[in-house]
């Protein structure tokens, strides 16, 4: 039963207008959200599902610029005449970590949402330090932001939204960048939060079986309805059989092998990693122990010698590997080098090697 007196937020008729586009995202009718709510908003992609995060957290229109129709309420207080102490009881942790991170050191980012609030020096030092016992995060906290990992930028940016005690979290994807366990714990943390509202954005729907107290759906004409919970289905399954004629090969050459890689950590090499052809394979280990930074290595980004052989070729001395090998970013926003889908298709490999290699020399 929800109860009328404990009244969140109120939308009504939002519609939003991004710069130099016709589209506009509606979300159509009234909807309401209540105090210790947990709520799971599910929707196709570019529904308009991030954007009214935005709106909600009061970024919309003052940060991000565009056309704003409808209200959106706040404790019955209209968002966008909020003051920045007001809208900072209500936190927002973005689905791309790179994205949030302000300053170049993990004890500066955990206390930067805390000197906004004008907390004296010992006060912060404190807080940061029951949180780090908190979160298992002490051997962190001398670290620069460049030497974590997607993961734990994700986990250092949570815990500065949590220390700051906000009464709304708004999450967007917020386990996309973390391994199964990691994942897991961020969950769990949800439940030792009282008298907080949580609104989530999540496809990892398994994660949050149990936890949540209430489901949106937004339609494709721009309708919010609201469903049963026995509706979500927690654990997804590919509907789809796998081709094996298709995606399997019979060629079993040795196409890529790596020798003598040190991982992150230093007290381990990966020696005599071997690649078939036609084989499909899955690379695991806990955030910040170096998966992605051996991905990009096997993509050429990071330069190393004697190491990574493709075909019995040191890659360093193959002048079109970067034509054979493609890396996916975790982030897709890294990809992108121009501003329109068609310029984007007509880009070379070489192209984005070259964007590729300035993000990873210049992160953000």
């Amino acid at each position: 039963m929800l109860n009328k007196n404990n009244l969140i937020f109120s939308i009504t008729d939002f519609k939003f207008s991004y710069p130099f586009t016709d589209s506009q995202i509606k979300l159509n009718g009234q909807f309401d959200i209540y105090q210790n709510d947990i709520i799971l908003i599910s929707g196709a992609s570019g529904i308009g599902k991030s954007t009214l995060l935005y709106a909600l957290k009061g970024l919309i229109p003052h940060v991000i610029h565009g056309t704003l129709e409808g209200d959106i309420l706040y404790h019955n207080k209209h968002i966008v005449e909020l003051s920045s102490v007001q809208l900072s009881q209500i936190g927002l942790l973005l689905q791309n970590p790179d994205a949030q991170i302000i300053t170049n050191s993990v004890i500066e980012e955990l206390a930067f949402g805390l000197e906004n609030l004008q907390q004296s020096r010992d006060e912060i030092l404190n807080t940061i330090n029951i949180y780090a016992e908190k979160f298992n995060i002490r051997h962190l906290l001398n670290k620069s932001i460049a030497e974590l990992s997607t993961g734990e930028k994700q986990q250092i940016n949570l815990i500065s939204i949590l220390m700051t005690q906000p009464d709304v979290l708004l999450l967007d994807e917020p386990t996309a960048f973390l391994d199964p366990e990691s994942a897991q714990y961020f969950i769990n943390t949800l439940n030792s939060l009282t008298n907080t509202t949580i609104i989530i954005i999540e496809h990892n729907l398994g994660y949050l079986k149990d936890k949540i107290t209430r489901y949106l759906h937004i339609k494709a004409d721009g309708s919010i309805v609201e469903k049963n919970i026995k509706q979500i289905q927690w654990v997804q399954e590919l509907n789809a059989p796998l081709n094996k004629n298709q995606i399997l090969s019979t060629n079993k050459e040795c196409i890529l092998r790596v020798k003598n890689y040190p991982l992150k950590n230093k007290r381990y090499n990966i020696n005599n990693f071997m690649v078939d052809g036609g084989d499909i394979i899955g690379i695991m280990g806990s955030n910040g122990v170096g998966k992605s930074t051996f991905l990009q290595t096997l993509a050429g980004l990071n330069k190393v010698h004697d190491c990574v052989y493709l075909f019995d070729q040191d890659i360093n001395k193959i002048k079109n590997y970067f034509e054979l090998i493609g890396l996916l970013w975790q982030n897709p926003e890294n990809h992108f080098v121009y501003n329109t889908v068609a310029k984007e298709l007509e880009n070379t490999n070489i192209q984005s090697f070259d964007f590729a290699k300035h993000m990873l020399q210049n992160p953000f």
